[in-house]
C-alpha cells in the first residue's frame, strides 16, 4: 500500500458508516464514526470532505481532522449567510 501512495502526501478513505481513514507519511489513523439515525444518505461524504479540508486550513492535525463531531450540539448549527 506504501508504495501506491507515496507519490499523494496524503489519502483519506471514507468508508461510510464504519468511519474514515487517512494515510500521511507519519503514519494512517482510523477513526470509527458515529452511530447515528440516517435520515438522508446524500451529500454526507462530501460535507465529510468539507470539514476535513476546513480542518486542513486550520493546521488540524490528521487525526483531529478525521474526528466526527458527536451530534448532540458540539457543533455549530449552520447560520444562513453567516461565515466562520
Amino acid at each position: 500500500m506504501a508504495e501506491l501512495l507515496a507519490p499523494a502526501p496524503l489519502v483519506v478513505v471514507k468508508d461510510a458508516e464504519h468511519g474514515a481513514t487517512s494515510y500521511t507519511a507519519g503514519g494512517v489513523t482510523f477513526v470509527p464514526a458515529l452511530t447515528v439515525e440516517v435520515v438522508e444518505p446524500v451529500g454526507a461524504g462530501e460535507a465529510f470532505a468539507a470539514g476535513y479540508l476546513s480542518g486542513g486550513l486550520r493546521d488540524l492535525d490528521s487525526a483531529a481532522m478525521t474526528a466526527p463531531r458527536p451530534p448532540d450540539g458540539g457543533g455549530r448549527p449552520a447560520q444562513p449567510g453567516r461565515h466562520a
